[in-house]
C-alpha cells in the first residue's frame, strides 16, 4: 500500500510540473516561434481577411482596410495611451474620413479619434514626465539622427517616420514578439502579443534599424538605473510578462553595452557639452571654423558610449 501511495504522490507530481512546463514563457515562445514561421504570406492582406481564425488576427492597412476599420470602430474623443496600445496609426491623409487615428490594443477593438498622432503621443510623453526631445538628445549623442525611437525604462514606440510637424505612426516594439522581412513585398510582418499581426513598410533595413536603436537606449538608460538603485539599496520587482520581446530576445545573445565607470553626474555634463556644440552647429552653421575654437574653451567631459551599429 506504501508503494502505491508513492506511485500515486510520484504521478502526481509529474502531471503538475508537466502543465507548469506547458505554461511557461519559455514553452509558449518556442510554441510561438513555430507557429509564427508559417505566417508569412506572399500575397498582401486585405480588410476581408481582417477576420478571426482562432485567435489569429491579420492586417494589412491598404486606404480600403483603413476606411473600413474607422467606419466600424468607436470614436474616442480623449485618447489616453496604455500599455495596452499596441499601434497608433496616422489616417490624417485618408480623403474620404474626417477622422485622423486609429488606435490598436491588445485586448479590446481599435478606437478612432479625430485628435491626431502628434496630440495623442505629446500627451503620453508628458503623462511619464520625460519629453520625447530630451530622449531625442540622449539618442542624438550616441549617433541616432534619425527617426529617435521613445524608449523609457521598458516601454519602446517607434515613429515610421521622423516625426516632425506632421503627424506619424507609432507601433510599440515593446508588444512584438517576432518579425519576418518578406523581401517581395518589401512588407515587415510585425507580431504582437495576443496574436495580432500587422504588415508595415517599414523599408529594406527600417526594422533592424530600429531594434538597435532601442537596445541602444535602452542599455545605457538601464545601466544608469541599475547604477542608481545601487547607490539607494533599492530592488526592482520581476516583469508581469511572460513571454519575451524581440529587445529581450535580441539582448539574449547580443554583445554586452560597453559603459566606462562614470557617474550620472558626468553623463548629464556630456549631455550638456553635446547639446552646446549641436546649438553652435545649428546658429554658425556646419562648416564654420569659430565651432571648434569655442567649444575648446570647454573641457569635454569624460564619457565614451560604445554602442551597436
Amino acid at each position: 500500500m506504501g508503494r502505491d501511495f508513492d506511485q500515486f504522490q510520484a504521478m502526481d507530481t509529474y502531471r503538475t510540473w508537466e502543465k507548469e512546463f506547458y505554461h511557461s514563457s519559455h514553452y509558449q515562445v518556442n510554441q510561438q516561434l513555430a507557429y509564427d514561421d508559417g505566417l508569412l504570406r506572399e500575397n498582401l492582406l486585405s480588410t476581408h481577411e481582417y477576420t478571426q481564425k482562432g485567435q489569429q488576427k491579420s492586417l494589412h492597412f491598404t486606404k480600403t482596410a483603413l476606411q473600413e476599420i474607422a467606419d466600424n470602430c468607436i470614436e474616442f474623443n480623449h485618447i489616453v495611451i496604455t500599455n495596452q496600445v499596441i499601434y497608433i496609426k496616422d489616417i490624417s491623409k485618408l480623403p474620404s474620413s474626417p477622422f485622423n487615428s486609429l488606435i490598436f490594443y491588445l485586448n479590446q477593438e481599435p478606437l478612432k479619434s479625430k485628435e491626431t498622432t502628434t496630440e495623442i503621443m505629446n500627451r503620453y510623453f508628458e503623462a511619464n514626465l520625460v519629453p520625447y526631445h530630451y530622449v531625442k538628445l540622449i539618442g542624438r549623442s550616441i549617433g541616432i539622427q534619425k527617426c529617435c525611437p521613445y524608449v523609457y525604462n521598458t516601454i519602446a514606440y517607434i515613429p515610421e517616420k521622423g516625426p516632425s510637424n506632421a503627424p506619424v505612426s507609432w507601433y510599440a516594439l515593446h508588444h512584438v514578439v517576432h518579425a519576418i522581412k518578406n523581401n517581395q513585398s518589401n512588407l515587415t510582418f510585425l507580431h504582437f502579443r495576443n496574436q495580432h499581426e500587422f504588415s508595415l513598410e517599414l523599408g529594406k533595413k527600417g526594422y533592424e534599424r530600429q531594434l538597435v536603436h532601442v537596445i541602444n537606449l535602452y542599455s545605457l538608460q538601464q545601466l544608469f538605473k541599475k547604477r542608481i538603485m545601487a547607490d539607494f539599496n533599492l530592488i526592482e520587482l520581476p516583469s508581469a510578462e511572460k513571454e519575451l520581446n524581440v529587445i529581450q530576445k535580441r539582448l539574449q545573445t547580443a554583445t554586452s553595452i560597453y559603459l566606462e565607470p562614470h557617474s550620472l553626474q558626468q553623463f548629464l555634463n556630456y549631455l550638456v557639452y553635446f547639446k552646446v556644440q549641436e546649438l553652435l552647429t545649428k546658429v554658425l552653421g556646419e562648416e564654420n571654423p569659430f565651432i571648434e575654437e569655442i567649444m575648446s574653451t570647454f573641457k569635454k567631459p569624460p564619457f565614451r558610449f560604445r554602442f551597436n551599429k
